[in-house]
C-alpha cells in the first residue's frame, strides 16, 4: 500500500523551511517598503533608496528578534518552566530592541540631508523629536508601547482570567 504525500507546508524539509521562511521576511519587507511609500507618516516623501534601507533594517531587526525569541528565549527559559527568568529576558529584548530602532533609524536620517530638509520643512514636531536626546527618545517608545496595552475595565476577571493561579 502507498503512502499518501505529506504537505509540504505542514511538514516541510529543511531547505524547504528556510525558503518559507524566506519567503516570509521578503513579505515583510515588501509590505513595510509599501507601507512608508503610500502612507501619511513622516517617511511617505523620502528617497526611494532611503525608505529601503529603513525597510531592510527593520524587517532585519524583526527577524533578529523572533529567531532569539523563538530559538533562544523559548527553549532555554519557557519550557524549562523558568517564566520569571523569561519574563526579564523578554523585557531586555525589546528593551533592547528598541534602542537598536531608535539607534539606526537615527542614523540613516541623519545621513541622509534630503531628508531632514523634508523632516524640518513638512513635520516640524517629528524633525524636533529626531534632534533631541537619544534617551528621550527610547523612553518615549517605550511609554507609547506600554500606553497601547489596555485591559478593558468591563471585563470580570473570571472571563480575563478564567483559570485560577
Amino acid at each position: 500500500m502507498q503512502k499518501a504525500k505529506e504537505n509540504p507546508f505542514l511538514h516541510p524539509t529543511v531547505t524547504g523551511r528556510l525558503l518559507l521562511h524566506l519567503v516570509f521576511w521578503m513579505a515583510l519587507f515588501l509590505i513595510l517598503f509599501y507601507l512608508l511609500r503610500i502612507t501619511f507618516n513622516v517617511y511617505s516623501s523620502f528617497p526611494a533608496s532611503v525608505l529601503l534601507l529603513l525597510s531592510l533594517y527593520n524587517t532585519a531587526l524583526t527577524a533578529l528578534v523572533y529567531y532569539l525569541l523563538m530559538y533562544r528565549l523559548w527553549p532555554q527559559f519557557i519550557r524549562r518552566s523558568r517564566y520569571l527568568a523569561a519574563a526579564a529576558s523578554l523585557l531586555l529584548l525589546l528593551f533592547l530592541y528598541t534602542v537598536v530602532d531608535s539607534a539606526v533609524e537615527r542614523a540613516i536620517l541623519f545621513n541622509c540631508t534630503a531628508c531632514m530638509v523634508l523632516l524640518e520643512h513638512n513635520q516640524a514636531a517629528y524633525s524636533g523629536l529626531i534632534h533631541s536626546q537619544f534617551w528621550i527618545i527610547v523612553n518615549l517608545r517605550k511609554i507609547l508601547v506600554i500606553r497601547s496595552i489596555k485591559i478593558p475595565n468591563s471585563v470580570p476577571n473570571k472571563q480575563l482570567f478564567p483559570i485560577k493561579f
